[in-house]
């Protein structure tokens, strides 16, 4: 199913720039995959780029139950909540 618009294209480009002497039915084909490859390769390094910046910014990786018994009084302590008690099961 990926193929189906190449024969088309070439066939297309082929007739449109004088037929048997013209070799811009191969070249329009070449550029398509290069554009192609270039734009999937753009792409990956974006997501790379996005997902150590989001890593960078943000520790999700530590869960609650870990957090120090100090750092949950602080909280409450700036958050004005009365109870400054941590139960841990």
């Amino acid at each position: 199913m990926g193929y189906l618009p190449a024969p088309y294209v070439y066939g297309l480009v082929y007739d449109a720039t004088g037929g048997r002497d013209s070799r811009w039915g191969m070249f329009s084909l070449e550029c398509a995959g290069v554009l192609a490859v270039a734009i999937m390769v753009s792409l990956l390094l974006k997501n790379k780029r996005d997902e150590a910046k989001l890593s960078a910014t943000t520790d999700l990786t530590q869960p609650l139950n870990e957090l120090k018994a100090e750092d949950l009084s602080k909280f409450n302590q700036t958050n004005g909540s009365a109870s400054n008690t941590v139960s841990t099961t």
